[in-house]
């Protein structure tokens, strides 16, 4: 039997570049476009591996985000939450469904998650462009096909998806 924390590296490894790639700066021209990595992965974990990656994963993700921008504290961490708890609601409807139904699935939700980000962020008085700050609904829809693929021939073929070696 592995221990719990052997369980849950491809996770952690996982969003640790994830949040990397978020935090790196970018030219100001690409900013808006790029995906919401940690997002991404959240989503890929809650939907892959719910019985081990659920809204307390979520959760902390978040609040690693709020801590590594500035947000106020606990925004992120309750939006990638409430995205969480919807994948692990509709999980077992989604696992079957091709990569590009996914990546639109995805694209909503990141919607979801965009516009409530922007409500609270209204709610304490920060002026936003608002079309602006929807354009990474477009790099997430094209970053899941890929992040997924990856994802799944990485971490998921080296450890099946209960966590045993295959």
């Amino acid at each position: 039997m592995k221990r719990p924390f052997a369980l849950l590296l491809p996770q952690i490894t996982s969003l640790a570049l994830s949040l990397m790639l978020f935090l790196l700066p970018a030219p100001e021209v690409l900013r808006p476009y790029l995906p919401l990595w940690p997002l991404l992965v959240v989503l890929f974990w809650c939907l892959h591996t719910p019985e081990r990656f659920g809204l307390a994963g979520a959760w902390i993700t978040g609040l690693f985000v709020d801590l590594g921008t500035g947000a106020m504290l606990g925004q992120n961490a309750l939006l990638y939450t409430l995205c969480a708890a919807l994948i692990l609601w509709l999980h077992l409807l989604l696992r079957p469904l091709p990569r590009i139904q996914l990546a639109l699935f995805v694209a909503g939700l990141s919607g979801f998650y965009l516009f409530f980000d922007l409500w609270m962020r209204g709610g304490v008085g920060e002026s936003t462009l608002a079309w602006a700050f929807f354009y990474p609904i477009l790099g997430n829809l094209l970053a899941w096909p890929l992040l997924s693929l990856v994802m799944e021939k990485t971490l998921l073929g080296q450890h099946g998806a209960n966590g045993e070696r295959v």
